[in-house]
């Protein structure tokens, strides 16, 4: 009955501790990005490149939003990193394979 009890700790300690890490996640990629979203700038422009004789230009404020909304991956990525291999080898493996179905 004892052993029972310790399991029973360890698991809730185990959850609390990853539902930590999860807000702290969860409130790092909403700082990022809206701080990425939300920062002036200086002048407008575009970002032009070109490509088998054709010029691209990508607008500074579409190069911003993109950047906003990869923060947060690029983000879980680390924090899978962080968590061990398994977890990162886990999280790329379910990339790929979404990726690789559409």
């Amino acid at each position: 009955m004892i052993e029972h009890w310790t399991q029973t700790d360890t698991q809730v300690e185990s959850t609390s501790s990853g539902l930590g890490r999860l807000w702290f996640f969860l409130f790092l990629s909403l700082v990022a990005s809206w701080a990425i979203w939300l920062s002036p700038f200086g002048r407008q422009g575009t970002f032009s490149f070109n490509v088998l004789r054709w010029q691209i230009a990508i607008p500074f404020l579409l190069i911003k939003l993109l950047l906003g909304n990869c923060t947060p991956g690029a983000i879980a990525l680390v924090f899978a990193l962080l968590e061990g291999k398994q977890q990162f080898l886990e999280t790329m493996s379910s990339l790929l394979r979404w990726a690789g179905s559409h």
